[in-house]
């Protein structure tokens, strides 16, 4: 199963890139962080190590994405000598990732909203249980997006058929060969559109973590805005406030921008 020589090179600098910088911003958090960002250096500690973690597996797993029309594929390039349930499993275990990244933003933006605009609740939910509970749901997150996309838009014959003829055209390998989750909302059979139940409810599934943990990220990145320009507070930290919202803004801007280079077709 080949992927075409730019598709491996872009991935490659690109997890390159992504090492680099998150191995520089983990030091620079260990060794120079200030007393004014306080507990939110392990938060960006940990999303830091997490990206390594995250590249570390995209360029170890090296995953194909194919879109045809409105339906997704994707499915994993390397390992593939293991049976094709153990490669369906690491292909969802790579879609999980990307909600797990999502999550760790919506907590970072939701720390630095309580941090600023609501210190006196934040004071009220630190307590021993708290880390636990965050965990907990972390975990949540990862299992459920990830169940998710391995039972809910797992092979079918009607994916077969709708995907087998570009797949081996562009891959070289059938379809029935491939460890693919797919989503498929709709198929045309015989002129006539049926719906894909279990595809329609995975996709309420998983645009309800997007649309959640997005909806986190959008309320407490403005309140956080509003709240910086409204507060009193001495400039150098307005300025420290100012560039760690602006580099969870870009960090967004990565992870919606991304996907579009790792692309296949």
């Amino acid at each position: 199963m080949l992927l075409p020589l730019y598709h491996i090179r872009i991935t490659s600098v690109l997890v390159a890139i992504s090492i680099t910088f998150n191995s520089g911003l983990i030091y620079i958090i260990l060794n120079f962080t200030g007393r004014e960002v306080g507990n939110y250096k392990y938060i960006m500690l940990s999303f830091a190590l997490f990206n390594v973690f995250y590249s570390l597996v995209h360029i170890s797993l090296l995953p194909a994405i194919h879109i045809h029309e409105r339906s997704f594929l994707v499915f994993v390039t390397r390992f593939d000598w293991l049976p094709l349930n153990i490669g369906r499993i690491l292909t969802g275990f790579y879609c999980s990732m990307f909600a797990q990244s999502l999550f760790f933003l919506a907590v970072h933006f939701a720390y630095r909203y309580l941090h600023i605009a609501r210190p006196g609740l934040l004071d009220r939910i630190r307590c021993v249980w708290c880390l636990p509970l965050l965990i907990l749901l972390y975990l949540l997150v990862a299992l459920h997006y990830g169940l998710t996309c391995l039972y809910n838009f797992g092979p079918s014959e009607s994916k077969d058929a709708l995907f087998d003829a570009e797949i081996l055209h562009d891959y070289g390998v059938s379809i029935r060969d491939v460890p693919y989750i797919a989503a498929l909302a709709r198929n045309n059979v015989s002129s006539h559109l049926v719906l894909q139940v279990a595809d329609v409810v995975g996709l309420f599934n998983v645009a309800a973590v997007i649309n959640v943990t997005f909806g986190v990220i959008i309320f407490c990145g403005i309140k956080t805005f509003t709240a910086i320009n409204r507060i009193q507070m001495r400039q150098r930290m307005k300025h420290i406030h100012k560039q760690l919202l602006n580099a969870l803004l870009l960090q967004i801007l990565i992870i919606l921008i991304y996907p579009h280079f790792i692309l296949t077709s």
